[in-house]
């Protein structure tokens, strides 16, 4: 429930939806999805490829309707979860244009979080009935490994965190053994949709500045020293390289810690980025993050981006994020406000290579 309340005090109303350029040369392209109003926000993404993405809403009052692009976002189609009504998207999984699984929790006429499944491109849909059997459970994150071997993970419930694991694509779900989980600290919770994972392992933040770690799908868990007093978010670039952002600690200013051996330490950078939020690593650049959020209740709201490992920042927009999702250093899609998603049409994030530099000078 902890993680449902930080986003709540993420979100502000009455943004415009329109393109918003605070670097001329940076901008996001409104998209409309054709979901319906009333939804607080596009709030996540799971990429398959530079064709094939989906997005799910989010809505306090419960949506049970999320959007598929299989053209690289020029066109969105609106899928219902059947079996989803009292529901809200906590997180989306998909492996490839067909197979797809979700993870809901309460909102609504509905007292249980719940996974769903589907195996022919949303139009039907499964409910996975072994996974957060506990009726006061939350779940905050779903990731599929491969097409058997998955994880999910919850808020604590009865002094742990919720966690499960599968070996056979979900048909039977099995908890993590709490001998296996850190203890949370008091008020602590895993926040929805944030998580990192690199070959092997996963990553994800909490709410009281924790980094959690698996390098075996999820069975075993370390959990680092806080960072900060108030929530994480954490991006990897590879198994041992990494940066972790402030997600609205206690003195409302945005920093940065970097990690050189997976997650076990964290170093403060000297840097800081102008605004707080998830952040995300962008595949194929070499150093490039994107940050995308509201910032504690909206204070520093925005994207920004780096592309030299968050030594130096460029602030995007002003306007109020969830997160963001990139394929290549040109391909990226944000969510923000009501029912239009943004696709990223500026520049490429990558920073130049010494010869790409010596042919600008030469010509």
């Amino acid at each position: 429930m902890k993680s449902i309340n930080l986003i709540k005090s993420m979100i502000a109303t009455g943004v415009l939806l329109v393109l918003i350029i605070v670097n001329a040369g940076a901008q996001w392209l409104p998209q409309k999805t054709g979901l319906p109003d009333g939804i607080e926000g596009i709030y996540n993404f799971s990429v398959v490829d530079a064709t094939t993405i989906w997005a799910i809403p989010f809505s306090f009052s419960g949506c049970h309707k999320l959007v598929k692009s299989v053209d690289g976002g020029k066109t969105w189609k609106v899928i219902t979860v059947t079996g989803g009504e009292g529901l809200a998207f906590a997180d989306i999984h998909a492996l490839d244009e067909n197979n797809v699984w979700v993870a809901m929790w309460p909102s609504g006429i509905s007292s249980n979080s719940a996974i769903f499944h589907s195996s022919d491109g949303g139009e039907t849909w499964v409910q996975q009935e072994t996974a957060f059997f506990n009726t006061s459970g939350y779940v905050a994150f779903i990731h599929f490994f491969n097409e058997k071997e998955g994880i999910t993970v919850g808020d604590p419930n009865g002094g742990q965190f919720e966690m499960y694991f599968t070996r056979n694509g979900g048909e039977k779900w099995q908890a993590v053994s709490i001998k296996n989980i850190p203890m949370p600290n008091i008020g602590e919770a895993a926040v929805a949709g944030n998580f990192e994972v690199s070959g092997n392992t996963i990553w994800f933040g909490t709410t009281k500045g924790r980094v959690f770690r698996s390098t075996n799908h999820g069975v075993n868990w370390t959990a680092s020293e806080p960072l900060w007093n108030g929530a994480v978010s954490c991006a990897f670039q590879d198994e041992m390289t990494g940066l972790a952002v402030s997600n609205g600690n206690s003195d409302l200013k945005p920093s940065l810690m970097q990690t050189f051996d997976g997650g076990l330490t964290w170093t403060p950078m000297d840097s800081a980025p102008p605004i707080s939020g998830f952040i995300e690593f962008v595949p194929g650049s070499k150093d490039s993050y994107v940050i995308a959020g509201t910032g504690k209740n909206g204070t520093d709201k925005g994207s920004a981006y780096t592309i030299d490992g968050g030594k130096t920042w460029v602030l995007v927009d002003d306007m109020e994020h969830f997160s963001s999702v990139f394929i290549s250093p040109q391909q990226g899609y944000i969510g923000s406000d009501n029912t239009v998603l943004f696709k990223w049409v500026g520049p490429v994030l990558e920073e130049e290579t010494d010869a790409e530099k010596v042919k600008k000078v030469i010509n």
